[in-house]
């Protein structure tokens, strides 16, 4: 379970993040801040990612999607950034943790996906926020089976709060 849901990565506030002693954020890619298959980030989550490095938060760019797409728009970003990330696996976040220079404790993972982004930033101890996808008319056929699952633990905690 994520320890926050919200619609839209654009509803995060920086404040929320420094009153939870957040210092830096690792963001997934598709679909949390780009559709997949698409190369451009709306403007409003470019906006967004200005203002949460104005307010001195440090952002990284983690995706399991290959090194060119990553870098280009990491570069468009100007983020660092770490492709390829075999999410769930520790290894990205561990690898994410030590170029930012921020403890694993202190980071926010943001995703769209339970079981890549959710889970492998609650194994690595991350405060974890799963927003909903940009778009779900891209997703991989196996991604899609996979939302299915998400959408009972979407309901249960949708229940748990009201």
């Amino acid at each position: 379970m994520p320890k926050v849901y919200i619609e839209k990565i654009e509803n995060l506030e920086p404040e929320f993040l420094k009153e939870k002693g957040i210092q830096g954020i690792i963001v997934d890619l598709d679909n949390t801040i780009a559709p997949r298959k698409k190369e451009e980030v709306p403007e409003s989550i470019k906006k967004w990612i200005r203002e949460i490095r104005a307010r001195g938060l440090r952002i990284i760019l983690i995706s399991n999607s290959s090194r060119k797409r990553t870098e280009k728009l990491a570069h468009d970003l100007d983020l660092e950034f770490i492709p390829n990330a075999l999410k769930p696996f520790p290894m990205a976040f561990l690898k994410a943790s030590r170029k930012l220079k921020i403890p694993l404790n202190a980071l926010a993972v943001v995703g769209d996906q339970i079981f890549t982004d959710i889970l492998g930033g609650n194994i690595c101890g991350t405060f974890t926020i799963l927003v909903s996808p940009l778009s779900k008319k891209t997703d991989f056929f196996t991604t899609k089976i996979i939302r299915i699952l998400e959408m009972f633990i979407l309901k249960k905690l949708k229940n748990k709060k009201g």
